[in-house]
């Protein structure tokens, strides 16, 4: 633990709770890749006490980093003297979960004894947190613009289903009246291909040729129809 006070230039980071040299040495670390630029004051406080201790009217504090359960756990009196002694300073609050994941992330790898991969574990555990909570952000967006197009759909397709409701009837009528007027002279005609086709023996080949066509184009006309029929069943059904 440092005991020096504090420059104006230097960033104050008080903590509530009282931590070990070591994890103070670690909490160090963190700040200087969050605060490259700056120089910094690390102390903790457990008591009150040692919190007005720790605060100096005669300094001007630049920025102060403080935990977020700090203001749960003091008196109003104590709040009072810090806003007095920090009016000038830009006050920064810091999730104590955010101090304890990166404790943890440099107790499993203490093992090691190598500050290089403490540092580049603090850091690779801060930015799996941020892309984490990014991730999650984009996620719920994305979710809810989904939910937003199904409900659009949905709406949609009963509008297309309202719309085929109202105009079936009129689709079979056109179907019946096409039906009427086709199929009688179509069934004429298909008789007289095949009662001519019966007499094939007597007539040239090209003629011969030619009734089997319109034998086979009728017989195709027939098909469609058969087919509409069915289609139209199916829609009622």
């Amino acid at each position: 633990m440092r005991s020096m006070m504090p420059n104006s230039d230097r960033v104050a980071f008080i903590l509530l709770v009282s931590k070990t040299p070591n994890e103070i040495s670690l909490i160090e670390e963190l700040i200087r890749e969050l605060c490259p630029e700056k120089r910094f004051f690390l102390d903790c406080a457990q008591t009150e006490e040692e919190i007005l201790t720790k605060l100096n009217d005669n300094v001007q504090y630049e920025l102060v980093i403080i935990s977020s359960k700090f203001t749960e756990a003091v008196s109003t009196k104590i709040l009072s003297r810090i806003r007095a002694t920090l009016a000038q300073a830009e006050i920064l609050i810091i999730e104590d979960a955010f101090i304890v994941s990166a404790l943890k992330v440099c107790d499993e790898v203490a093992a090691f004894h190598h500050e290089q991969v403490k540092r580049d574990a603090i850091r690779e555990a801060l930015s799996i947190t941020f892309e984490k909570q990014a991730l999650s952000s984009e996620n719920r967006r994305l979710m809810a613009a989904l939910r937003a197009k199904n409900i659009e759909l949905s709406m949609m397709q009963q509008r297309l289903d309202d719309k085929a409701g109202k105009e079936q009837p009129d689709v079979a009528r056109l179907l019946s009246a096409i039906r009427h007027r086709v199929n009688n002279p179509l069934t004429g005609v298909l008789g007289q291909a095949q009662l001519l086709l019966r007499r094939s023996d007597q007539l040239p080949e090209d003629i011969k040729h030619r009734i089997e066509t319109i034998e086979q184009l009728t017989l195709r006309i027939s098909e469609v129809f058969l087919n509409l029929d069915h289609s139209e069943m199916h829609a009622r059904g």
